[in-house]
């Protein structure tokens, strides 16, 4: 039996992760593979510069397979376009669809930079790869243009107001241990560098490596933190901060 889906993608923290216009247009690219490859439909979507919605419909059981692929592919392209770590986390929230769907596709259809242009291009002549609107609109009427007509009737309408306040909490990702450890060694950090009188980019940037060593030193005596935790902070490998460390034993 086929289940739908409000898919929340994004990050704990804020990075911008879809704020520039050649990275939601990769992203783009995925859900088009990826939909092919798993047979899911996706109903509609909506960009922020950090958060991506989507209403997926699958029949097959697929959906994991959908948002793995989706989510690894584009977490490749977004590191080695800024050469900086990023973990990409995803929400499946099953809707009813008689109750709940127009109420979802008025909420995306709010924000963001959304799927409305995709519905109203949409005829047996135009198609969209991206999202599958046919479904959608023949719940309404069966005449084409009548169910363009009532589909956006219907998106005037606001969705309802603990709709607002349920979306919103489905947009918070809880901190994981990994974002956890990360966190408390970033004010580790922070805390030392105070005391230096040195910012974080003169640290990391400038010619420091004595209180380089000397932190990681610090990291080690009064933290349980891995290499990995403190390589993350330096931005740099885990193999790197290890040979600072024995650098200085």
């Amino acid at each position: 039996m086929a289940k739908i889906y409000h898919i929340v993608i994004g990050c704990i923290q804020p990075i911008g992760l879809f704020r520039k216009t050649e990275d939601e247009s990769r992203m783009k690219d995925y859900i088009r593979i990826y939909k092919q490859r798993t047979g899911t439909k996706n109903y509609g979507y909506s960009f922020t510069d950090d958060r991506l919605h989507l209403a997926l419909r699958d029949h097959n059981n697929k959906a994991r397979d959908f948002l793995s692929g989706v989510c690894d592919a584009y977490t490749y392209y977004y590191q080695n376009r800024r050469s900086s770590e990023v973990r990409i986390k995803y929400k499946m929230i099953e809707i009813n669809p008689r109750q709940e769907l127009f109420d979802l596709l008025r909420f995306i259809h709010n924000r963001g930079r959304n799927s409305a242009v995709e519905y109203r291009d949409y005829s047996r002549y135009i198609k969209s790869e991206l999202v599958d609107i046919g479904p959608v609109l023949a719940t309404l009427h069966t005449d084409q243009m009548k169910s363009k007509e009532l589909f956006f009737e219907e998106m005037v309408y606001e969705p309802q107001s603990d709709y607002y306040i349920e979306f919103a909490r489905r947009e918070i990702f809880e901190l994981d241990k990994m974002t956890k450890r990360r966190q408390r060694a970033y004010e580790f950090m922070e805390d030392f560098l105070d005391e230096i009188g040195l910012s974080r980019m003169e640290f990391l940037n400038g010619d420091h490596h004595t209180e380089r060593v000397e932190l990681i030193e610090k990291f080690r005596k009064e933290t349980d933190l891995s290499y990995r935790d403190i390589g993350y902070v330096f931005e740099l490998s885990h193999t790197s901060i290890i040979r600072l460390y024995q650098q200085k034993n």
